[in-house]
């Protein structure tokens, strides 16, 4: 049986006191979404994770704060590629045309339950692969080659924080 759409409120109001608890600049971004701000080291990245009753999923996106100059695209997307293939789950984006770079992850619950422990392992395993590939992508965005920011892959530069 379909979690009701109470439940999922429900489920969205823990996520939101959970993440608030960790993250200063947590909100509600919308009736199904909670927005917050959150840093691997010294980046900052907006985030947002929504629970989207229609489809029956719950999504995450890590949001990559700084410009991304036209020339530095196609490399970008390189890196991208390339480090994208390995992963396990989720995945990182780039739209070509404006520059916005994102990581994506999420689950279909489907007619399942919601879990509070599955919504918290689709934060914490997009934290840990956002990590893994941050340096990489601070070295290409800013004029590195994509094999040096490949050489980089794996340098956690660790939790950082964003307050209000």
């Amino acid at each position: 049986m379909a979690l009701p759409r109470k439940k999922l409120k429900s489920r969205l109001a823990w996520l939101q006191r959970v993440l608030a608890e960790q993250f200063p600049t947590t909100r509600s971004l919308d009736e199904w979404s909670v927005g917050f701000d959150w840093a691997a080291g010294p980046i900052p990245f907006a985030c947002y994770a929504e629970i989207n009753p229609q489809m029956r999923g719950f999504i995450f996106r890590v949001i990559w704060q700084s410009p991304l100059p036209p020339r530095r695209r196609a490399a970008v997307a390189e890196y991208l590629h390339r480090v994208n293939y390995p992963c396990p789950i989720g995945g990182w984006a780039i739209d070509l045309d404006t520059g916005d770079v994102r990581w994506k992850s999420g689950l279909y619950f489907g007619a399942g339950d919601l879990t509070d422990e599955l919504m918290v392992e689709v934060l914490n395993s997009s934290f840990a692969l956002v990590r893994q590939h941050v340096m990489g992508l601070v070295k290409v965005s800013s004029g590195g080659s994509v094999a040096a920011a490949l050489r980089v892959v794996g340098e956690d530069p660790g939790e950082g924080s964003i307050n209000e």
